[in-house]
């Protein structure tokens, strides 16, 4: 075989492993209620919202979607001991579950994404902002981290941010703990070593994703720009380009694309399809 034969087979086998497919798995769809977004803490803490941005919660034991606030949220985040944080105008609150949502006070930039790490930090992306000094003439997102909620709300004004030391177009940050720092910038998947201060970038592995969660487990999951769940197993090294990334054929052909993904703190995966059913992966 000549080397461009040899080149050719590599490509093949690297591309084999990389989109690997998993077919022992099924989308169970969870009661009739029509969502856009999921998002999960613990079992009994699985929240959504609709295209209106009202809020709902599943309940397990009925088997159905209760609406909860009036609200209308842009954005919704759960942590693992149940805490609920939403985006309302770019402004984060949290919620109350007798009181309603409580805005976090301070001067701080517009959010247009939150997260819950494992430990119960919260995590966000700003919109973009104008840059000032050296980045003056470009516009760029950044991440910060607010800090962990206590039992009567947040431990510290959100306008005392720390930031990460990097700039770009994020969309979407997941964290485990500090040192699994996973966030979408400008789609791509990228980890950052928060210790050494540097970004991987995983866009070799999988190309670009829509959406991204994180289970206890620490292994991300996302969703594919064509719409197709998928997950990322763990090796040896945190630096490798070239992991396995599993695009899951598990949804029904009649059954439309995924939207969003959601992994709760026991590793239950919940999806959102395009036509807005809500359920759980099975057999992954």
């Amino acid at each position: 075989m000549n080397r461009k034969g040899i080149f050719l087979g590599l490509l093949i086998c690297a591309t084999c492993v990389v989109y690997a497919k998993k077919t022992n798995c099924q989308f169970e769809p969870k009661g009739i209620q029509k969502l856009v977004r999921v998002a999960v803490g613990g079992p009994e803490d699985v929240f959504g919202l609709d295209s209106s941005g009202k809020v709902h919660q599943w309940d397990a034991e009925t088997k159905t979607w209760a609406k909860r606030t009036n609200e209308k949220l842009d954005y919704i985040a759960v942590g693992p001991d149940g805490f609920v944080c939403g985006l309302i105008e770019g402004r984060v609150h949290w919620l109350d579950r007798e009181l309603g949502w409580t805005e976090f006070d301070g001067d701080y930039p517009k959010v247009g994404s939150i997260s819950f790490s494992g430990d119960g930090v919260l995590w966000g992306v700003t919109e973009l902002v104008e840059g000032t000094g050296l980045l003056r003439g470009n516009r760029y997102r950044r991440i910060f981290k607010v800090g962990s909620m206590g039992t009567t709300g947040p431990s510290r004004e959100i306008g005392d941010f720390e930031y990460l030391e990097r700039w770009g177009l994020f969309d979407k940050v997941v964290v485990l703990r500090d040192k699994g720092i996973w966030t979408l910038n400008n789609s791509n998947l990228v980890l950052y070593d928060g210790l050494k201060k540097t970004m991987f970038s995983r866009r070799v592995s999988l190309g670009s994703l829509k959406d991204i969660s994180i289970g206890a487990s620490g292994n991300p999951w996302g969703i594919s720009l064509d719409g197709v769940p998928c997950m990322w197993e763990s090796q040896t090294g945190a630096r490798s380009v070239l992991k396995p990334w599993i695009r899951l054929s598990c949804a029904p052909l009649n059954g439309g694309k995924f939207v969003s993904i959601a992994v709760a703190s026991d590793d239950v995966v919940w999806l959102v399809r395009e036509d807005g059913t809500v359920g759980t992966l099975v057999g992954k």
